[in-house]
C-alpha cells in the first residue's frame, strides 16, 4: 500500500517540547521520516545527550565515527521525544531494553516501535498493539547485483527480474529489499530469519509467503523520499497509518 501524502512536524533543538503530532491509539501507527543534521554546537549537542540513558550516552561516545556517533545521538533522542509524548513519559525516563535479537522495545508499555536510518535521513515507525519493522534504504550501484537476486529473493522472485535493464533491477531490487528488511525488523528475529524464505506478492501489497505464520497477517506499506526507498510492515490490522515528514524549524 503506498503511503498518502505525508503530514509536517515541525522540529526544533528543544526536545522538551511535546512534538505536535496526533494521539497514537489502539490498533495505529505512525511513521516518521525526519533528516540528521549537523550539531551547531556543543550545548546542541549537550541538549540531545540529556534525553539519552547512561548506558545509551556509553555507546555514543564509544562511536569513532562522529557522522555514525551524530546519527544515533539524534536518533535515540528523537525516539524518546516522539515515544514520551503517547506514553505520558518524560523523554530521559523512558525505559528502553535490547531484545534477544538485539531489537529495543519499550520495557513496560504495548507501544512497539523501530528505526532505520540511511545517508543523512532517519525513519522511525510507533504502533499501539502491534508489532512493526521499517527499512529506508538508497539506491547503492553494486556489481555484485546478479548474485544478490539469488540470495535475496526465491527462484519465484527472480523470474522478476527477466528482461529489465540494470536500472529497473536496482530499482527493483531496492524495493523488494526493503520491504524484506522491514518483516524481518517487524518479527524481531534478524536477518537470520532469511531473505529469500521471505517471498512478496507480485503486485507488492503483500507477503506470499514468511518463513513463519501466515503472510496474510502483515500489512505493507511504501514510500519515497529523494531517491530512497521507504517501507513500513505491520504484523495485525492497522485501522489507521499517519505519516510524518520532520522539518527544521529556524
Amino acid at each position: 500500500m503506498w503511503l498518502s501524502e505525508p503530514l509536517k512536524l515541525s522540529l526544533t533543538h528543544d526536545l522538551s517540547t511535546p512534538p505536535q503530532i496526533a494521539s497514537l491509539e489502539a490498533n495505529e501507527a505512525h511513521l516518521f521520516c525526519y533528516p540528521v543534521i549537523p550539531f551547531e554546537s556543543l550545548a546542541i549537542e549537550k541538549g540531545y545527550l540529556d534525553v539519552l540513558s547512561i548506558e545509551e550516552q556509553e555507546r555514543a561516545f564509544a562511536i569513532k565515527s562522529p557522522e555514525n556517533r551524530r546519527v544515533f545521538i539524534q536518533a535515540r533522542a528523537r525516539l524518546r521525544w516522539l515515544l514520551g509524548h503517547p506514553l505520558g513519559i518524560p523523554p530521559q525516563e523512558i525505559p528502553l531494553v535490547i531484545g534477544p535479537y538485539g531489537k529495543p522495545h519499550h520495557a513496560l508499555h504495548e507501544i512497539e516501535f523501530n528505526l532505520s536510518h540511511t545517508e543523512g535521513h532517519i525513519l522511525m515507525g510507533m504502533a499501539r498493539g502491534m508489532a512493526l519493522g521499517v527499512d529506508v534504504e538508497y539506491p547503492k550501484p553494486t556489481r555484485r547485483l546478479e548474485g544478490l537476486i539469488r540470495e535475496v529473493f526465491s527462484s519465484r522472485e527472480q523470474r522478476w527480474f527477466e528482461d529489465l535493464s540494470d536500472t529497473e533491477q536496482h530499482a527493483l531490487f531496492l524495493r523488494g529489499w526493503t520491504l524484506k528488511e522491514a518483516w524481518v525488523k517487524a518479527t524481531g528475529r534478524g536477518i537470520a530469519a532469511g531473505l529469500s524464505r521471505v517471498e512478496i506478492r507480485e503486485d507488492f501489497q503483500g507477503f506470499e509467503a514468511v518463513p513463519e505464520g501466515d503472510p496474510r497477517d502483515y500489512q505493507v506499506f511504501e514510500s519515497e523520499i529523494v531517491r530512497a526507498r521507504i517501507a513500513m510492515v505491520i504484523r495485525g490490522e492497522a485501522r489507521r497509518v499517519r505519516y510524518y515528514r520532520g522539518v527544521f524549524e529556524c
